[in-house]
C-alpha cells in the first residue's frame, strides 16, 4: 500500500525532529557557534555592513569614555538631536576601542575644543574621527551585539532542555537569519538593542534555573542597555514566586544603579534621559499614536506607561491561571513575546528594527515548543519583503502608504502570534492542572 504525500511529509519531519534531538559534542557546537556567527557577518557585510545610521547615539559617548572625557559622554539636549542611548553598550565600545587603540594616531579634542559645556564637542569629534579613522572599525564593535545576543539564546535553549542538541544550531541558525536582527546593524546603528534582548534571554534562562539573583544581575544590565527591557521585567515580578521577587528586584536595581549613577553624576545628570526615555522617545513619524494628536506628557504616558501597566497585568493574569506552571519555558517565554508586542502598539516610531526584541522572542517561543510555525515564516518574510530598506517609511516603491498601515498588518500579527500559545495553554490547564512540558 503506498502511503499518502501527507503521511510521507509528517514522517520525514518526525525523522527530522529526532535528528535535531541527538546530543552533539562540545568540538561540534563550538564549530557551530563559529559557522552561524561568520554566516551572520556575511549577511551584515553583503548588506554593506554596519551602518552609520544613527550611530551619532552611541559613537559619540563611547568615543568620549574611551578617552576619558566623562563631561561629554552625554552631550547636552539638542545637539544630537536625540538623546544618547543607556550607558552599557557605550561603556562596552569605549573599552573595546581604548583596548585595541582605535583611533589613537591623533590626539582626542581637548576640553578648550569641545567648549564649555560642550557644546562644540560634536563637530570637534567629528572632524578628530574623521581624521583618525575611527568610524569603520568603531561600528564593527556593533557585532558584540550578535554575540550576546547567541548567548542568550543558547542560555534559554539549554534552560529549557534544547541545547547542546542539533536544537541549538538551528535556533542560531534562525537567529542569524531574521530581518529584524539584521536591521539593528546595517540598517540603523542599534546594537544596543541586540545586547538588550541578549541579556533577557540569559535572564529568563537563569529564571527557569531558578537563580534569581544571577537572573536580577542580568536584567539590571538589560534595563541599562535598553529601556524594552523593563517590559519583560515588570510582569516577571508578578510571575516569579513570592519567596524569590526579593532576590530579583535587588540584585536588579542594585546593579542598575550601579551602572546609571555613576555615568549620571559624570555627566551633570544628563545621561538620565538616555537610561530612562531613550533616543528615541523625542519623536514620531504617522504612527496610529500620531493619529491621536497626543504630545509631551500625554504622549509619553501612553507610549510608555500604559505597554508596562498591561505587562504587569498580563503576566498577574498568566499567574492567576496556571499557578506555578507559570514559570515553565512555554507560557514564561509566551508572556514575553506578547508583553514586547505590546510596544509596538502604542510606539511612537515604526521601523523595521523595532521588531527585533518581538521577533527574537517569538523565535525562541517556537525554538523551544520544538517547532518552527509557518505563519511565523510568513510573518518574517513579509517583514523582509516591505522593509528592505530598513525603517518601514523608506521604502519607495510603498511610500504613498501610510506608515501606521505597516503597523495595523504586522503587530496583531505578531500579538496574535505571541499569545496563542499561551492562551491554548489557560484553555488546557483548566481541565489539565500541569503543563507537559517538552520531550522528544
Amino acid at each position: 500500500m503506498t502511503t499518502s504525500v501527507p503521511d510521507r511529509i509528517r514522517v520525514r519531519l518526525s525523522n527530522w525532529n529526532s535528528q535535531l534531538w541527538r546530543p552533539l559534542k562540545s568540538p561540534w557546537l563550538v564549530l557551530g557557534w563559529l559557522a552561524v556567527s561568520v554566516l551572520f557577518i556575511v549577511i551584515i557585510s553583503l548588506l554593506g555592513g554596519p551602518t552609520v545610521n544613527d550611530s551619532d547615539v552611541t559613537v559619540f559617548t563611547a568615543w568620549s569614555l574611551g578617552h576619558g572625557h566623562m563631561a561629554c559622554a552625554y552631550l547636552p539636549p539638542g545637539i544630537l538631536g536625540y538623546p544618547p542611548t543607556a550607558p552599557v553598550y557605550p561603556i562596552i565600545s569605549g573599552a573595546v576601542s581604548a583596548l585595541f587603540q582605535i583611533g589613537h594616531s591623533l590626539p582626542f579634542p581637548t576640553s578648550a575644543q569641545l567648549g564649555p559645556h560642550c557644546v562644540t564637542a560634536t563637530a570637534a569629534i567629528y572632524q578628530w574621527s574623521f581624521h583618525s579613522g575611527a568610524v569603520v572599525p568603531t561600528l564593527r564593535i556593533g557585532y558584540v551585539g550578535w554575540f550576546v545576543l547567541a548567548a542568550g539564546l543558547v542560555a534559554l535553549l539549554r534552560a529549557s532542555n534544547r541545547g547542546r542538541c542539533g536544537w541549538e544550531l538551528v535556533g542560531l541558525v534562525v537567529l542569524a537569519c531574521l530581518p529584524p536582527v539584521s536591521m539593528c546593524l546595517a540598517e540603523y546603528f542599534h546594537p544596543q538593542d541586540l545586547i538588550a534582548i541578549g541579556l533577557v534571554l540569559a535572564g529568563l534562562a537563569c529564571c527557569l534555573r531558578d537563580r534569581w539573583v544571577w537572573a536580577g544581575v542580568l536584567f539590571g544590565l538589560a534595563i541599562s542597555t535598553q529601556q524594552f527591557a523593563i517590559l519583560v521585567f515588570v510582569p516577571l515580578i508578578a510571575m516569579a514566586p513570592r519567596s524569590r521577587i526579593p532576590r530579583l528586584f535587588v540584585a536588579a536595581v542594585a546593579t542598575a544603579l550601579m551602572i546609571d549613577v555613576p555615568i549620571a553624576i559624570l555627566s551633570s545628570g544628563r545621561a538620565i534621559v538616555g537610561v530612562f526615555v531613550g533616543p528615541g522617545a523625542s519623536s514620531y513619524f504617522n504612527t496610529v499614536l500620531d493619529l491621536l494628536h497626543l504630545h509631551g506628557s500625554s504622549l509619553y504616558a501612553v507610549s510608555r506607561v500604559v505597554p508596562i501597566l498591561l505587562a504587569l497585568a498580563l503576566g498577574w493574569w498568566a499567574a492567576e491561571r496556571l499557578g506555578p506552571d507559570v514559570m515553565k519555558p512555554v507560557p514564561l517565554i509566551s508572556v514575553m513575546a506578547t508583553v514586547l508586542t505590546f510596544r509596538l502598539v502604542f510606539e511612537v516610531n515604526f521601523w523595521g528594527y523595532y521588531m527585533m526584541a518581538v521577533a527574537v522572542m517569538l523565535a525562541a517561543l517556537d525554538l523551544v515548543r520544538g517547532r518552527i510555525r509557518v505563519s511565523f515564516v510568513l510573518w518574517l518574510l513579509a517583514v523582509f519583503l516591505i522593509s528592505l530598506e530598513g525603517g518601514l517609511v523608506n521604502v519607495p516603491r510603498f511610500s504613498w502608504l501610510p506608515d501606521w498601515l505597516w503597523q495595523v498588518v504586522f503587530v496583531p500579527s505578531a500579538l496574535a502570534l505571541a499569545v496563542s500559545p499561551l492562551i491554548k495553554l489557560v484553555r488546557d490547564h483548566r481541565t489539565t492542572p500541569a503543563i507537559e512540558t517538552a520531550h522528544p
